[in-house]
């Protein structure tokens, strides 16, 4: 009956511990598409109040992506498949970047593509905190601007993540209004700088920018 017991609690230890890549695993099987609404709090490491910020975000595979801060500030990040475009409405201000090296290194690509995920990151179940499952993933890469993010679930479902960064500061999203694989029109991850706007960055011959006003 030891034995017997023993076993038992090997088993369901080792269950436990591999509950949160078994929870990416189960939401990442099939996705094609993720969009939420979501709530932001940028911690930094000297203890002062929190940066809070609210909006929604969109995945689609293979590569695209795009975040709509609504409060405080408008802004939009939107990955277009080849390029990065930034636009903060207030300074009427635009950048722009090749896509390449910083979608490889977005946690949240891993996402769309789980052969990716052991290859960039070195992964740690974290165990429960609370009613979470939490996984920490590290980059193996040298240069990277954050340190380790932690992905959260409840149960299967995708609902946080927090991404602590090399000055110590945490940034924690949390997801509502989740929606899986709904279709998305075609436009919604192309991005025409406009009208008046200073756009600051190398742009291809691909890419529609209206060009300044007089």
């Amino acid at each position: 009956m030891r034995l017997t017991f023993l076993i038992a609690c090997l088993i369901f230890s080792g269950l436990s511990e591999a509950a949160g890549r078994r929870s990416l695993d189960e939401f990442a099987r099939g996705l094609q598409s993720f969009e939420a609404t979501f709530e932001q709090s940028q911690n930094d490491a000297n203890g002062n109040a929190p940066i809070l910020s609210t909006g929604s975000l969109a995945l689609k595979r293979p590569n695209q992506f795009r975040f709509d801060y609504i409060n405080p500030f408008k802004q939009q990040v939107i990955a277009d498949g080849n390029r990065i475009w930034t636009f903060d409405e207030d300074l009427e201000q635009v950048s722009v970047r090749p896509q390449g090296g910083e979608m490889q290194s977005n946690p949240l690509t891993v996402l769309l593509d789980l052969r990716e995920l052991d290859r960039r990151y070195t992964v740690k179940e974290l165990g429960k905190r609370g009613a979470l499952q939490i996984l920490e993933l590290r980059p193996k890469a040298i240069e990277t601007s954050f340190e380790r993010v932690e992905l959260n679930f409840l149960s299967s479902q995708f609902v946080g993540m927090s991404l602590i960064d090399n000055f110590g500061q945490t940034t924690e999203l949390k997801f509502s209004a989740v929606k899986r694989n709904k279709p998305m029109k075609a436009d919604r991850f192309k991005f025409t700088p406009p009208a008046g706007v200073d756009v600051i960055g190398e742009v291809d011959a691909e890419a529609e920018v209206t060009p300044l006003a007089d």
